[in-house]
């Protein structure tokens, strides 16, 4: 989109460079051998809370999967007591937590727990979908995200349409969403600040 926008606006080709994580933070072991789905799942999203993030979409599509998981919603911002109102109306209300703005240990700590990630946002690129990747958590991301930025060789993430149906169906099925592998160590590496 940027890229696009620059080439648009100042009729110049531009490369966009996405964020990076420091090489400290990849956990080789669990990226390479991840852990099995916990039952119940742990569900996170990390986001601010406004409306083009499609939290809306990830209650919504919590509520009508079959998951006897959690979600936990990390993030505020001007969407939050809406949200929560719409959570509190929801069959699945007492496993939907809001966390609100935390530390950066207490993200990680949380992110670390999770069984699956998920990136619902318009946007083409998340730097927290690369954190969850980096400690071997399976990803639900939109097609908005771009996912052939990673590569061909990314595993553990999935790409899905925008709609409560297929995120249900996926948050029902989380074994489903194949497992990351150690071909991701290279993805990764990629996406460095050390690269």
């Amino acid at each position: 989109q940027v890229k696009w926008e620059v080439g648009l606006l100042y009729g110049i080709e531009s490369k966009v460079l996405r964020g990076g994580i420091d090489d400290s933070q990849i956990n080789r072991e669990k990226v390479s051998n991840p852990s099995n789905i916990k039952s119940p799942a742990r569900i996170v999203t990390i986001s601010r809370l406004e409306s083009k993030k499609r939290i809306d979409l990830l209650i919504r599509g919590f509520e009508l999967s079959q998951s006897d998981g959690r979600l936990i919603i990390i993030g505020d911002g001007p969407e939050r007591a809406n949200l929560e109102k719409l959570a509190s109306s929801c069959c699945k209300r007492n496993s939907i937590y809001f966390l609100g703005r935390v530390s950066d240990s207490e993200r990680i700590a949380e992110l670390s727990l999770a069984d699956c990630f998920c990136y619902l946002d318009v946007g083409d690129f998340g730097i927290t979908v690369v954190e969850a990747m980096a400690i071997g958590i399976r990803c639900i991301v939109t097609e908005d995200f771009d996912l052939k930025a990673l590569g061909k060789d990314v595993s553990g993430i999935v790409s899905i349409k925008a709609n409560e149906k297929k995120l249900s169906e996926l948050l029902s099925d989380l074994p489903s969403i194949e497992r990351s592998n150690k071909s991701n160590l290279k993805v990764l590496a990629s996406l460095t600040w050390q690269h």
